[in-house]
């Protein structure tokens, strides 16, 4: 675009490199009233790439898990990075913390990245979400990245008691156990070892 006087025509582009431009025309607005050849360079702006959400699936209640962020510039030019935060929205904004130390403004040269740590600690069960928001030059501002979790509290419950009946001594009896152990709790219950014990296991 262009507001100065007289005609400025037949535009005319070429690539300059990656994200750059060079734009040349014919332009009337000089004094002598014949048109002259003017030409810009045209930089793109900052890129800024990141993780579209972040999803740490479902966790054991009050346990820490921790994750990474990578924003990466992937502009030809550098990307100012202002600000970035937790803030408090969501149904669990406290489950969630920022564990890297920021400092403000930081810059990321072409090709460039920063590594964010972000923790998840459910204090409770059920869908737990927030969100990250990042404040740039890059023209999408702020960008904004869902964090999600699920708080887990998984309950273990066995049976108390069961009974082969008379057998054989030596003789093999295969029983399926039914429901000999139950989750009762939300989320996952992981089983490490399954064991005989007692006077003759």
């Amino acid at each position: 675009l262009t507001t100065a006087d007289h005609d400025q025509l037949a535009p005319q582009g070429i690539g300059a490199g990656r994200g750059s431009a060079i734009a040349v025309w014919t332009d009337g607005r000089v004094a002598d009233g014949q048109a002259d050849i003017y030409a810009q360079k045209i930089d793109f702006a900052p890129w800024l790439s990141t993780l579209d959400s972040l999803r740490f699936g479902a966790r054991a209640v009050n346990s820490i898990s921790v994750d990474t962020i990578v924003i990466t510039n992937t502009g030809p030019v550098p990307l100012k990075i202002t600000d970035i935060r937790r803030p408090p929205v969501g149904n669990a904004y406290t489950d969630f913390r920022i564990l890297t130390t920021l400092s403000f403004p930081i810059t990321l040269a072409p090709d460039s990245s920063k590594r964010v740590a972000i923790s998840f600690t459910p204090t409770n069960s059920g869908d737990r979400g927030t969100q990250i928001r990042i404040n740039s030059n890059f023209s999408v501002d702020p960008v904004i990245i869902p964090l999600t979790g699920y708080g887990a509290n998984p309950k273990i419950s066995t049976l108390q008691m069961f009974i082969f009946g008379p057998a054989r001594v030596g003789s093999l009896i295969d029983t399926v156990i039914e429901n000999i152990v139950r989750n009762t709790g939300t989320g996952p219950l992981l089983l490490s070892e399954l064991s005989m014990s007692g006077e003759h296991p």
